[in-house]
């Protein structure tokens, strides 16, 4: 079976001398597909760090737009 696993995250990025936002409150959700192997719990914990990785493209590609 194949699971969709989500993190939402609300991310805000202000610069830390001015206190000018940078990028305004923004949800933004990681997500990826996992296979349910043996158990969830292991399917889960090997997803976990592509979720992450997902989930700061688009923290960084956010952030980058602008410029």
């Amino acid at each position: 079976r194949e699971y969709r696993l989500r993190l939402e995250a609300m991310v805000e990025a202000r610069d830390r001398r001015t206190g000018k936002s940078l990028l305004p409150a923004t949800k933004l959700v990681g997500q990826t597909d996992a296979f349910l192997g043996a158990d969830l719990q292991s399917a889960e914990q090997q997803a976990l760090p592509l979720i992450a990785d997902d989930l700061a493209r688009q923290v960084v590609s956010r952030l980058t737009e602008r410029w």
